[in-house]
């Protein structure tokens, strides 16, 4: 018997892999698929705050904020403290929504019907965990 633990990592990483794999099509990595979906949902967040939806450290996601600056993605703007900078997506970002979203509507699709189909929580979550195969 696999642990639960296990087969919740397994999910994690096959749906990580499934969203890499459709955002490369896009020229996006799946972290930067999070954060403009974030990024659309709730303009103008700073990057702790992208950073704690996304569960990723500071220094990462300024990292990545930073990236996604110079590929046109993202813009900030100063907020109404002096050392906070506020997110928001470009026209490009904006471009590129429609098909985030699309990759995230269609595996939410996926994992649902797992979800309330038959079997056990373990045989779901490996199931979960087969999706990008």
């Amino acid at each position: 018997m696999t642990p639960i633990s296990t087969l919740l990592r397994k999910a994690a990483k096959a749906i990580e892999r499934l969203v890499s794999l459709q955002g490369r099509e896009l020229g996006l990595t799946a972290r930067q698929i999070d954060v403009l979906l974030v990024l659309n949902a709730e303009p103008g967040l700073n990057s702790a705050e992208i950073g704690k939806r996304i569960t990723m450290g500071k220094s990462t996601t300024a990292h990545l904020t930073q990236l996604m600056i110079t590929k046109g993605l993202i813009q900030q703007e100063k907020g109404s403290y002096k050392s906070s900078l506020r997110n928001f997506l470009t026209p490009l970002g904006k471009s590129k929504i429609k098909s985030c979203v699309s990759i995230e509507t269609e595996l939410e699709d996926k994992v649902s019907a797992i979800a309330v189909g038959r079997g056990t929580f373990p045989q779901k979550l490996e199931a979960i965990a087969e999706i990008g195969d």
